[in-house]
C-alpha cells in the first residue's frame, strides 16, 4: 500500500506545539474511557458472504484538554455472479473495504464545556471513487444544553478538505487520471445523547464538511444508535449510519452509503 498519510499532517504547526506543551505540563490526568466495538456476519449455503466491522473510541480527560480518538474499519466479501448467460459464474469478491481515523482535541476555556478544538480525519474507502479523503479543522466547541438525562454537544469551525480520486473511465471509455482536490470547508458536528435509564441510551451524531465551491465535495455523516448494557462492561448496540458525498468521481458510484449493524461493545 502506498503512503497516503501526508494529508493528516497538514495541521497548523503552532496548534501541535501548543497542545504538546500544554499536555506535558498538565498537573494531573483525568480518566481514560475506551469503547471497543465489534461485529461479524457469516453466511453459507446458497449465498456465501462475510462481513466484519470494528471501532475503537478513546476519550481522555485532562485538566485543560479533552481528547477523542476514533479508529474504524469495515470489510465485506460476497459471492457475486460474473458474466451473462452460459458464461456466468460465481466468484468471491471484496464488496466493501473502508478504514477511518479521526482525532479531536479541545482546549477547555472554562470548567464547563466551552472550548477551542482542533480536528483531523483520514479515510480510505475502496469503493467510494476516492483513494483517500482527509479533513483538518479548528474552531469553537460547547454543550448546547444539558438536562438530567440528555445533552447536546457541538463544534463548528473552518478548515480544509483534501482528497484524491481513483483513476477511471468516462462514458466514452476515455481514461480519466487521478485528481487531487483541496477545498476550504466549514466543519459542523453535533452529538445528542438521551438516557432512557442507567443501562440504555440513544445517541444521534451528525457531522458535515461543507465545501464552499460548487464543484467541491461536501461530505456528511450521520449515526443513529441505541446501546443497551448487558452487564458492567458489555453492551449491545444497534446502529444506522448514513454517509453522503455531494460530488463523486464516477457516475456509476452512488453518492449515498447506508449501513445497519448490530454490534457488541466492550467498555473499560
Amino acid at each position: 500500500m502506498t503512503n497516503r498519510a501526508v494529508p493528516l499532517f497538514l495541521i497548523p504547526s503552532f496548534f501541535v506545539s501548543v497542545h504538546a506543551l500544554a499536555t506535558e505540563h498538565e498537573e494531573h490526568q483525568g480518566p481514560v474511557s475506551v469503547d471497543a466495538e465489534v461485529g461479524a456476519l457469516l453466511t453459507n449455503g446458497n449465498t456465501q458472504s462475510s462481513a466484519f466491522k470494528g471501532k475503537v473510541d478513546i476519550n481522555h480527560e485532562l485538566k485543560h484538554w479533552r481528547n477523542e480518538y476514533i479508529v474504524e474499519g469495515l470489510y465485506k466479501r460476497d459471492e457475486v455472479t460474473v458474466g451473462d448467460g452460459d458464461n456466468a459464474y460465481k466468484e468471491d469478491q471484496v464488496t466493501a473495504e473502508k478504514y477511518f481515523f479521526s482525532a479531536q482535541t479541545d482546549y477547555k476555556l472554562n470548567s464547563e464545556y466551552q472550548g477551542v478544538f482542533g480536528y483531523v480525519s483520514y479515510e480510505e474507502n475502496k469503493f467510494s471513487g476516492y483513494k483517500y479523503q482527509a479533513t483538518a479543522a479548528f474552531g469553537y466547541s460547547d454543550r448546547a444544553f444539558e438536562k438530567q438525562n440528555q445533552h447536546l454537544d457541538y463544534s463548528v469551525g473552518p478548515g480544509m478538505s483534501m482528497a484524491e480520486t481513483e483513476p477511471s473511465e468516462d462514458e466514452d471509455g476515455v481514461y480519466v487520471p487521478a485528481d487531487k482536490q483541496d477545498a476550504v470547508i466549514l466543519r459542523v458536528s453535533a452529538k445528542y445523547v438521551y438516557r432512557f435509564n442507567p443501562n440504555t441510551k440513544f445517541t444521534q451524531s451528525l457531522s458535515s464538511d461543507i465545501a464552499f465551491g460548487d464543484e467541491d465535495n461536501t461530505r456528511t455523516k450521520s449515526e443513529t444508535a441505541i446501546t443497551a448494557a448487558l452487564n458492567g462492561s458489555f453492551a449491545i448496540k444497534t446502529s444506522f449510519k448514513y454517509e453522503h458525498n455531494s460530488v463523486v468521481s464516477d457516475e456509476d458510484i452512488e453518492q449515498t452509503d447506508t449501513q445497519t449493524a448490530v454490534t457488541f461493545v466492550y467498555t473499560y
